[in-house]
């Protein structure tokens, strides 16, 4: 799928059924009364289990996420006994304007001091929001509604419409910029809590909609947990644990490749330890556009590409390609160690091992392709022709 249209494909779906719930949820029957009764604390359940997920794989932005769309849960049962209209307007300006902010957080785990300075600013922002409501709501009134009288009439105040656009804006930038699920996940959660909000249901029908909210971030947080677990950190490839259960799943007609970067100790020894790594993520990226074949980070700089139910000549013109790819493609450095000063700058110059600004750079692979064959284990026949390609001169294709 072209990446322009990721966040699309990562929108659609729960959309839909967000859609499907807020207009189809008054007309269903009513559930027995057991299950009516458990409905109004099956947010609270998930949000622990949120809580809980979150606290074992360190995820505390998924956490403070969470968190906020409870908050919206809280909120809306609490106007329903208070000033609705200042509650309403509160919390348009609390849950998506924090929403966003944690769109544009760097992950800091949850029991650093950046993480739980996060979680007090929204619990500091939530209780001056009750505070304000409960003793001083005039005020908190004239603010929410100051506005410049020369506008015309809006269906929101100003101030609320403003904090509105600014926070959706933030939302919708950052999924383009990073078209990653969990950023998807915030804009829906925004868009939820807000409808809510705006026209909130009854608490049957707001137990279940919240409880879809909450659970996109149980959905996100077991993913995340797939990811430690299956992929490579780095490149993004599937790593060595999937690769094996791949294995077992294959038939009896398959082939492997095994690659390897040409060199690639003196690159590193050369460039450093940082500039291996983008090497690595080119490597990668021109791997997992592979035809017919699914690529896998086997360790180090070895990857191992899995052809199902294909021959060894189908495999050899894919392989091909991607090793001309990766021949003709060239990394452009950039010196991350910036001189302090000119002094600094003239005993830099000249060294070879610092990357130079503009500079850029290429590398090669050789690659050791099997076939399946009876008694035979074909990861090791690749193995084996990987170092006959590089006996033979590197930068090839042998089998």
């Amino acid at each position: 799928m072209p990446d322009r249209l990721q966040p699309l494909f990562f929108l659609f779906l729960p959309l839909l059924a967000f859609a499907c719930l807020y207009y189809f949820l008054p007309q269903l029957p009513f559930f027995s009364s057991p299950w009516e009764e458990v409905l109004p604390s099956l947010p609270y359940v998930l949000g622990a289990l949120i809580a809980i997920l979150g606290w074992h794989f360190n995820s505390g932005r998924s956490l403070l996420a969470g968190s906020l769309v409870l908050i919206t849960y809280i909120g809306i049962q609490q106007s329903a006994g208070s000033d609705s209209l200042l509650y309403q307007l509160s919390l348009l300006v609390l849950i998506p304007a924090n929403l966003a902010v944690i769109a544009w957080y760097h992950e800091r785990g949850l029991v650093s001091p950046v993480a739980l300075l996060r979680l007090a600013v929204i619990g500091l922002q939530l209780l001056a929001i009750i505070l304000l409501i409960e003793h001083q709501p005039q005020q908190l009134r004239q603010w929410l509604y100051l506005q410049p009288q020369y506008l015309p009439a809006l269906p929101l105040p100003l101030m609320v419409m403003a904090s509105l656009a600014l926070s959706f804006t933030a939302l919708l930038v950052r999924l383009m910029i990073h078209t990653e699920r969990f950023n998807a996940y915030l804009l829906l959660s925004a868009i939820i809590c807000c409808t809510l909000i705006v026209q909130p249901l009854s608490s049957r029908e707001l137990s279940l909609i919240i409880s879809l909210a909450l659970a996109l971030w149980l959905f996100g947080l077991f993913r995340h947990s797939h990811s430690l677990a299956y992929l490579d950190d780095l490149t993004g490839l599937p790593g060595r644990r999937a690769l094996n259960e791949h294995l077992m799943r294959l038939g009896r007609q398959h082939c492997l490749a095994m690659l390897d970067v040409d060199h690639f100790k003196k690159f590193n020894d050369t460039y450093g330890h940082d500039i291996g790594d983008q090497v690595l993520k080119l490597v990668a990226a021109k791997l997992g556009k592979v035809r017919m074949g699914k690529a896998y980070r086997y360790g180090g700089e070895e990857f191992c590409v899995v052809f199902s139910g294909r021959s060894l000549q189908q495999t050899l013109e894919p392989l091909e390609e991607i090793r001309q790819a990766i021949e003709d493609a060239r990394l452009h450095l950039r010196s991350d160690q910036r001189p302090k000063d000119n002094e600094q700058g003239k005993k830099q110059r000249g060294t070879n091992n610092k990357p130079v600004q503009g500079q850029s750079v290429s590398v090669t692979i050789s690659i050791g392709v099997a076939e399946q064959q009876a008694k035979a284990n074909t990861l090791k026949a690749a193995d084996k022709a990987l170092y006959k390609a590089k006996d033979s001169g590197r930068n090839k294709v042998c089998h």
